[in-house]
């Protein structure tokens, strides 16, 4: 038995570039709705809206779906075809993922916003090992008036060039000797 509902996490950080806010928008995390062996038994994913003032972005944030099915675009980039069920309609995308990133990009944020806003319950399906497939479901209740007190919010500030994508989680820390410096204590 649940005590409580998580909540939809609202944060900002300050855009060094241009002195404004970057606003982001997190779900609660989900996990699959199907059991996964090892080493993917905590595989979990979340949904990420941001805004700047100009970019919208919208996206799914986890570190464990790079073993999705996906095809590779170029060098850099690869494309994870999903499935979507909105409440009762299901819809197709291509998120697009650059190398190594947590996050899979819509390609059309402001119709998956506007979607997160109209739907209480969002289930994403995503392609997995041999022809399997693994789920995950979304409460989006709450999350219509979170996201457009954010979205008005980012709009009533002045500023210009701020880039959408800036990985403000403290997930997979690099480890000690991994040649990164920067999280490494002497």
């Amino acid at each position: 038995m649940k005590l409580f509902k998580p909540k939809w996490h609202v944060q900002a950080t300050e855009d060094v570039m241009t002195s404004g806010k970057i606003w982001e928008v997190s779900s609660p995390i989900a996990k699959p709705l199907e059991c996964l062996g090892f080493p993917y038994d905590g595989t979990k994913a979340q949904i990420i809206v941001r805004f700047d003032g100009n970019i919208e972005f919208a996206a799914i944030k986890s570190c464990d779906l790079l073993n999705a099915d996906s095809t590779q675009i170029d060098k850099y980039n690869r494309l994870a075809p999903v499935r979507i069920k909105w409440d009762d309609k299901i819809e197709q995308f291509n998120l697009t993922q650059k190398f190594l990133s947590s996050y899979l990009i819509f390609p059309d944020a402001s119709k998956i916003i506007d979607r997160l806003c109209t739907s209480k319950q969002m289930i994403i399906e995503f392609g997995w090992y041999y022809d399997r497939t693994i789920h995950f479901k979304f409460d989006l209740t709450g999350a219509a008036d979170i996201i457009w007190k954010v979205k008005n919010e980012a709009a009533s500030q002045k500023g210009e060039g701020a880039i959408p994508v800036i990985d403000i989680s403290n997930e997979r820390k690099p480890q000690k000797d991994s040649g990164c410096n920067c999280c490494n204590k002497q």
